[in-house]
């Protein structure tokens, strides 16, 4: 796999991220790694881009992340499934071999 030219962050996938992530956690995040180049790619197709998936360590500055004022990208409540993610980024930009995706850490793994 070539080096990443994109790196994307999906930031706060899960609902309950404000209440269980401490300011000081590193949590680790599910990484998709694009396989093939893909852009405006159906959600329903989106697994055939997906070279694989890893596990990265999410090494966000929480102060930043969480506190006022709340940047919008940092929105509260958004939980997207990996197909949706791949759907939505290639709708803006094109994905690339070994670009990769942090999809978030898993509701209940921040603490």
């Amino acid at each position: 796999m070539p080096r990443p030219g994109q790196v994307f962050g999906i930031g706060l996938n899960c609902r309950n991220h404000d209440d269980e992530t401490s300011l000081n956690t590193s949590p680790d995040s599910v990484v998709v790694v694009i396989g093939k180049e893909g852009h405006r790619i159906a959600a329903e197709d989106a697994w055939e881009y997906a070279a694989g998936l890893t596990v990265g360590q999410d090494l966000s500055e929480r102060d930043t992340q969480l506190g006022p004022p709340t940047p919008p990208q940092f929105g509260l409540g958004k939980s997207f499934p990996v197909p949706e993610m791949i759907a939505r980024l290639s709708a803006v930009v094109t994905l690339w071999p070994g670009d990769v995706i942090f999809t978030g850490t898993p509701c209940g793994r921040a603490t």
